[in-house]
Parts: structure tokens; sequence; C-alpha cells
């Protein structure tokens, strides 16, 4: 009997033993099964990222359909060009005017360049820089603020960056 729990007190004392050991050993990694590759992590999905040429072209169609109306005095055709939240918040009167007391250089016809756009896919909405050069030589660079519609980019707003340096 005394043989016996001596063993027992033995293969306890080694099962403790060991069970300090394990607590340094790792568990097993579990296996993992996957059915296709992992994407590439995106750290740029939910934010702006630099426009895709596509997305560039159409806010370059839209905002050149502007300024050319613009510099026709065609206020209807570049009223049209505003999306539909800056139309429910001017008329085309008000629009005309903001026009012609503020951003009469449009009225010009000049020349324009875009640059810098940005997008955010997620809400369809992008930024875009416009640098204006009027025939008279003004740099004006404005920021246009435009959303995707069903009839394609149209312009919630512009502001002026930067107005009035001659390239003279």
């Amino acid at each position: 009997m005394m043989g016996q729990r001596w063993r027992i007190a033995a293969v306890c004392a080694l099962a403790l033993g060991l069970s300090g050991c394990a607590a340094t050993t790792p568990p097993p990694t579990p296996d993992l099964v996957e059915s296709a590759p992992a994407p590439a992590p995106d750290t740029q999905t939910d934010g702006p990222k630099a426009c895709e040429v596509s997305v560039e072209q159409g806010l370059a169609a839209t905002i050149s359909t502007q300024i050319e109306a613009l510099g026709a005095s065609d206020f209807a055709t570049a009223y049209a060009m505003a999306s539909p939240l800056f139309q429910s918040s001017f008329s085309q009167a008000a629009f005309e005017n903001v026009i012609t007391q503020g951003y009469a250089f449009l009225l010009e016809d000049p020349r324009f360049v875009v640059s810098d756009c940005v997008y955010s896919e997620r809400i369809a909405q992008a930024q875009t820089r416009v640098t204006v050069t009027t025939p008279a030589g003004e740099i004006f660079v404005l920021t246009y603020q435009m959303s995707e519609q069903a009839a394609g980019w149209r312009i919630d707003g512009a502001s002026l960056s930067s107005a009035g340096s001659s390239t003279t």
C-alpha cells in the first residue's frame, strides 16, 4: 500500500512538473482554411483618393461645359451643370448674380486646367482645382466641389482659392 501511495505521489509530482513546462510551450496553431487569397489591404477605401482618369475626365467635361457656356453668356446651360443640391439652394437668377458679381472673369471665355483631383467613391463626391487664365493673362485658382449624379458629374460649388495674379 505504501508502494502504491509512493507511485501516486511520484506520478502527481511528475505531472505537476510537466504542467509547469507546458505553460512555456506555445499552444498549437489552428489550421486555417482559405477558399481564396486574402485581398491586399487598401488603406484608402473609405476616404478620398486620387481620381481615376475616367473620373477626372468626367469632372473636366462638366467644368468645361459650364465655363464655355459662361463665356458665351449662356447662363441656362451653365446652371444646368450645377448639382440638384446647388439648384435647390440657388435659383438661376441668383446664380447669374453670383457669377457677374464675384466670378466675372469666367465670362471672358478663359482657358483653364484641371488638377489635384481627389475622389471619394463611397459618397460619389470629388474635389478638384481649376486654374483659370483670362485672355488678359490674369490667373485665378478655384476649388470645385462636385457630386456624381445620374446625368453625370455636377457642380456643388466652387470657391476662389487665389485670384488676380498676372502672367505679365
